[in-house]
C-alpha cells in the first residue's frame, strides 16, 4: 500500500513542480461507495494545448472482484489497485494525433447502446491510435491488444479498428470498420492499409497470387457498419448499424439456402426544452451476431475468448465475466431489444437525472458457434427462444456541486429481473456453456451509492 502511495506522489511531483498547473494540469480525486464495496480513484492530466498529452487514471477497490494475490489481505486492508488507463497522445500538426498507451476504446457514438464499443469497459487495452480531424474529412486508425501470453491458455489475440467519413455542417456521417485476429497480436496490413478490413483480408488469402498467404492464417472475423450524427444546439440524433453478417442470398439467389443476418442497430435522440433535456434510445442484435464463426476460432467480439476465469498459479475458484463486461460492442449483446428514455435537469447548483431501462433478452453464446443448433441455423433469428430475460431498470442521480473544486453525487439504482441470465452448461455436452434465461429465477436489487469529488487543482 505504501509503496503504491509513493508512486502515486513520485507521479504527481514533477507536474507540481515544472507544470504551469492552472494552464496545464487537471489531478482529480474521487471516493465512491456502495456501502459494501468502495472505490478511490485519482486521475492526472497534462495537456499543453499544442504539442503533448499524458494521462493517468488508477483506483483503489476492494468489491473482491479481482485478487492481488501477493499484498491484498495483506498490507492493502483488502483493496486492490487497477490500471484504467495511462497514455500519451502527440499531435502531429492541428488536425492529426498519434496516441498510445492503455486506453478504454470509445465509439464514434456516445451513448450507452453505442454498437462498436460500449461505456461499459473500466480498463483500457494497449493501443497505438492515429486520428486526423479535418474541416470535412475525419480518418481513424486503431490498434488494440487483447489477449497476449495468456495464463489461462486463450490464444493471442488482436483487433483493428477504423472510422472514415465526412463532416457537413452540423451532420457526421461515417463508416466503421472492425476486424479481430488470433494466434498474432499485431497485424500490419490492418494497421497501416486504409483500406477496410474485408478487402484486405480477402486479398491476402483468396488470390492466386505469389503474396497469397495461409486461409487458416488469415481467417479472421471482419465486421462493418455505418453511423450518422446531427447536432445543434436545440437536438441531436443518431443512428448507427453494426453488421457482422448480411444474407445476401435474398437479393441474388432467393431460393437457394437463406444464412441468419447477424447485424445490430442503435438510434438515439436529445431534446433540449426549457424544462430540461430529454432523450430516447433504442438498440437491438439478431442472434449469433459476435460469435465466434468457428468452434476453435476463437475471434468474438468480446474482451476475452471465454466467460469464466481463475487464477491458474494458487486459487482455484472459477469465477464468472459477466457477458456486458465481455462484449466490446452492444453492451447486451446478442438476440435482444433493448429501450431506454431519460431526462436531465441542470441548474448552476445541482445537476438531477432521472432514466428508466428495458430490455428483453434471449439465449446468448459469444463463445460457441450457434449455440444449441447443432447446424447453421436459416433465416433471421431474434427472440425466439422458449423463456426469455425482460430486464427493467430505473436510476436516479444527482449531482451538487458544494463549491468549485468539490462535488457530491448520490445515486438510487433499482431493477428487477424476470427470468434472469445464467451461464450454464449444455446438455448435449456440459463442457459448453452459454447465456441462457432461466424460467422462474427473479432477482430484484436496490443500490445506493455516493461519490465525493476532488479538484485539486
Amino acid at each position: 500500500m505504501m509503496k503504491i502511495l509513493i508512486i502515486l506522489f513520485l507521479i504527481i511531483l514533477p507536474f507540481s513542480l515544472f507544470a504551469k498547473i492552472e494552464e496545464y494540469t487537471d489531478v482529480n480525486l474521487y471516493f465512491k461507495t456502495g456501502f459494501d464495496a468502495n472505490e478511490i480513484n485519482l486521475n492526472l492530466t497534462f495537456d499543453d494545448q499544442q504539442y503533448f498529452l499524458i494521462n493517468l487514471d488508477a483506483s483503489l477497490n476492494n468489491d473482491e472482484k479481482y485478487i492481488y494475490v501477493p499484498w491484498q489481505d495483506v498490507t492493502m486492508f483488502g483493496y486492490y489497485y487497477l490500471l484504467k488507463e495511462g497514455y500519451i497522445g502527440v499531435n502531429l500538426n492541428e488536425k492529426a494525433t498519434i496516441t498510445v498507451g492503455q486506453i478504454i476504446p470509445k465509439d464514434e457514438i456516445d451513448s450507452k447502446y453505442a454498437l462498436f464499443f460500449n461505456n461499459q469497459t473500466e480498463i483500457g487495452k494497449y493501443t497505438v491510435s492515429f486520428d486526423y480531424e479535418g474541416e470535412i474529412f475525419f480518418y481513424k486508425s486503431n490498434w488494440m491488444l487483447l489477449n497476449k501470453d495468456s495464463d489461462l491458455k486463450y490464444p493471442d489475440r488482436g483487433l483493428n479498428y477504423k472510422t472514415y467519413g465526412i463532416t457537413l455542417g452540423n451532420f457526421k456521417i461515417g463508416l466503421q470498420d472492425t476486424i479481430i485476429y488470433r494466434n498474432r497480436v499485431f497485424d500490419p496490413y490492418y494497421f497501416l492499409n486504409p483500406f477496410p478490413s474485408t478487402m484486405i483480408q480477402e486479398i491476402r488469402y483468396t488470390y492466386s497470387a505469389p503474396w497469397v498467404q495461409d486461409e487458416e492464417i488469415v481467417d479472421d472475423n471482419a465486421m462493418i457498419g455505418m453511423f450518422t450524427q446531427y447536432n445543434n444546439e436545440k437536438s441531436s440524433y443518431y443512428l448507427q448499424l453494426f453488421i457482422d453478417d448480411l444474407n445476401l442470398n435474398r437479393i441474388f439467389n432467393p431460393e437457394s439456402y437463406q444464412n441468419p443476418d447477424k447485424i445490430a442497430w442503435s438510434l438515439g435522440t436529445k431534446q433540449v426544452t426549457k424544462y430540461g433535456i430529454f432523450g430516447f434510445y433504442h438498440a437491438g442484435a439478431t442472434k449469433y451476431t459476435s460469435q465466434r464463426t468457428g468452434a476453435d476460432k476463437q475471434t468474438e467480439y468480446t474482451y476475452y475468448p471465454s466467460s469464466e476465469y481463475n487464477y491458474p498459479k494458487g486459487n482455484s475458484e472459477t469465477k464468472i465475466l459477466d457477458y456486458k463486461e465481455n462484449y466490446i460492442g452492444y453492451i447486451y449483446g446478442e438476440n435482444t431489444v433493448s429501450f431506454l428514455i431519460d431526462y436531465l435537469n441542470q441548474s448552476d447548483k445541482m445537476d438531477n437525472y432521472i432514466s428508466l431501462e428495458y430490455a428483453i433478452s434471449g439465449e446468448k453464446s459469444p463463445h460457441d458457434p450457434w449455440g444449441l443448433d447443432v447446424e447453421v441455423p436459416e433465416g433471421t433469428q431474434l427472440l425466439n427462444d422458449d423463456v426469455l430475460e425482460h430486464f427493467i431498470e430505473l436510476y436516479l442521480q444527482s449531482t451538487v456541486n458544494v463549491t468549485d473544486r468539490i462535488t457530491i453525487i448520490p445515486g438510487i439504482k433499482i431493477n428487477h429481473y424476470t427470468n434472469k441470465i445464467k451461464l450454464v452448461p449444455i446438455s448435449e455436452d456440459p463442457e459448453f456453456k452459454i447465456w441462457r434465461p432461466i424460467e422462474d429465477n427473479n432477482q430484484t436489487n436496490f443500490e445506493i451509492s455516493i461519490k465525493f469529488e476532488l479538484e485539486i487543482f
